[in-house]
């Protein structure tokens, strides 16, 4: 059963078509664009309306969308300028669009001690931004291979080895003979985190 003006969307409470209109949604043929994970967060969406718009799609043979999906090559994305000289640095969390933390690869050349020794507890030289205070970062080589220095001890890293370091350690990174591409992936623990936030 549809409404009268024929957008398409079938029978539904007034919470419901408040959500849709409120969300910009005025065409059933629009919700082609959207999950039904992401719909149902919004107010007034619920089960019993996420159903029927199901039907009505399908009705229409249409569906919702259900590839949530973003996929680069990470050297087509793009580096961000002036990092170190010799150094490349891409943003790839930003890039995809993941929001639930921060997540950047670094190539490093060979052998290089130029990377800062840095923790995440204090401004000053060699330390990040003051939006990365309190980070914690999971480090990964992707290919190559790195020790990283924490108080002294040597952490080797490289395709079968990772390391977390907490926020207050402070820590050098040392590419190996090879160089390394790393991983690191960062957040502050109980924070929500800003991937709108700089570099």
């Amino acid at each position: 059963m549809r409404n009268k003006d024929d957008t398409g969307f079938p029978k539904l409470s007034a919470p419901a078509r408040r959500a849709l209109s409120g969300a910009g949604y005025t065409r059933l043929d629009q919700l082609t664009q959207v999950s039904e994970s992401d719909l149902s967060k919004l107010h007034g969406i619920g089960p019993t309306a996420i159903k029927a718009l199901r039907a009505a799609l399908d009705e229409r043979g249409l569906s919702f969308n259900t590839a949530d999906v973003t996929y680069a090559g990470i050297d087509e994305l793009d580096p961000i300028q002036g990092f170190l000289e010799g150094f490349t640095f891409r943003r790839v969390g930003a890039e995809l669009g993941v929001t639930p933390f921060g997540m950047s690869i670094i190539d490093m050349p060979p052998q290089t001690t130029a990377y800062p020794e840095h923790d995440h507890s204090s401004e000053g030289p060699g330390n990040p931004p003051a939006h990365q205070l309190g980070q914690e970062e999971v480090y990964i080589a992707l290919r190559g291979s790195a020790d990283v220095e924490v108080a002294g001890r040597r952490y080797p890293v490289d395709p079968g080895h990772l390391i977390r370091v907490g926020p207050t350690a402070r820590r050098k990174i040392l590419p190996g003979p090879d160089g390394v591409r790393l991983l690191a992936i960062g957040g502050v623990p109980g924070k929500a985190y800003d991937p709108a936030a700089t570099v």
